[in-house]
């Protein structure tokens, strides 16, 4: 998967809006401190990048375990290798949010976690909150509670072949959507799992599908594919809600058709070019940085609010705040995310992940 290039990019810009977009408030707070306004502009729904992140995620599964499809042991080597990814870092960035709620209670929001919420957090199972809403300690941690339940019923389909696996994940995934339809169910964690949000793991997994028999799209088509993409974000349509979390209760399609289209037309445009034999991966400059910055996404996903607040105090306390405004307070926050999260991916999470699953190799 590290050779499709364009699809870290995309991993890489998918991290990046969700970073922006938790930057744009941390601006909006910046410039009051300072006495000053700041407005953010509406450029993009920052916080689609999470669906894109999802139909990345569909996609690279069936890419990445096209070895593991019918073999004795499949299932259980998929599951492993997705704990040793996921697993460290989280738990590691979680145990940091309980332990500042204990200890830094002022540097938190929220009130401090139950033994049994942090349980369910660790086990990446929803769970509410007292205030309504079905987050994980570490609120970031939604978008893995639908990744590992992805993970859970694609390893209960590995030990068919490739076709049958896809398409059985598949109907599993949409009859667990329209059951929420139908009963919408009251247990917590069955009305999240059948949130339309699980299609963008199936549209994904269509579009690896697709690569895989050798369908690809010309130049021309994959262009038009990106600009109607962005368009339809930057347009927004469907009026959809500056809540993405607001529908994660509801089983309707307005996110899904907002931010899920556009997501599933620009990962169709990265992977369905046709590949030469002889042709090198590019390099060098801005491509370069993009495609390791997507490598450490998944980092940049979970480090970036342990960034963004010592900054901001770091600026505040030493004088600097005063004359930085809010535009570059927010390409700083970015900036050091970026490069804080390139780090930690190195340094931290790639040794620890590569020595997890050599474990089981």
């Amino acid at each position: 998967m590290r050779h499709i290039e364009e699809i870290q990019i995309l991993r890489a810009f998918a991290a990046l809006a969700i970073v922006i977009h938790h930057g744009m408030f941390e601006a909006v707070a910046f410039a009051a401190v300072r006495g000053t306004a700041f407005a953010p502009p509406r450029l993009l729904p920052w916080p689609a990048g999470v669906d894109l992140f999802f139909v990345i995620s569909g996609f690279v599964m069936v890419l990445s375990s096209e070895r593991l499809y019918g073999k004795p042991g499949g299932p259980r080597s998929f599951i492993w290798r997705r704990l040793a990814r996921i697993v460290p870092l989280y738990w590691a960035t979680t145990a940091l949010v309980i332990a500042a709620s204990f200890l830094l209670p002022g540097a938190v929001s929220g009130e401090r976690p139950s033994l049994m919420h942090a349980l369910a957090s660790f086990a990446f199972i929803p769970m509410l909150r007292p205030d309504g809403t079905t987050q994980p300690v570490y609120s970031l941690g939604w978008t893995l509670n639908f990744e590992m339940f992805f993970y859970l019923v694609f390893a209960l389909f590995l030990p068919l072949e490739r076709r049958k696996a896809v398409a059985g994940i598949a109907l599993a995934l949409i009859g667990l959507w329209i059951f929420g339809v139908v009963a919408r169910p009251t247990n917590t964690a069955l009305a999240f799992w059948s949130s339309p949000m699980i299609l963008l793991f199936v549209a994904g997994m269509g579009i690896a599908t697709l690569r895989l028999e050798g369908i690809t799209l010309p130049l021309g088509l994959r262009l038009f594919m990106i600009v109607v993409a962005l368009l339809l974000l930057w347009l927004d349509p469907l009026g959809m809600t500056s809540d993405p979390l607001a529908i994660l209760q509801e089983f309707d399609l307005t996110r899904l058709l907002a931010w899920g289209v556009p997501a599933v037309l620009l990962v169709a445009a990265g992977a369905l070019r046709e590949a030469k034999p002889s042709e090198a991966p590019k390099s060098g400059g801005i491509w370069t940085f993009l495609v390791a910055l997507g490598e450490a996404s998944y980092a940049l996903y979970l480090i970036h609010p342990f960034v963004f607040r010592p900054l901001r105090e770091l600026l505040l306390r030493s004088g600097l705040a005063s004359v930085i405004g809010a535009w570059p307070y927010l390409a700083l926050l970015v900036v050091t995310a970026s490069l804080a999260a390139l780090l930690v991916h190195w340094l931290a999470e790639r040794p620890v992940t590569i020595y997890l699953q050599a474990k089981r190799a």
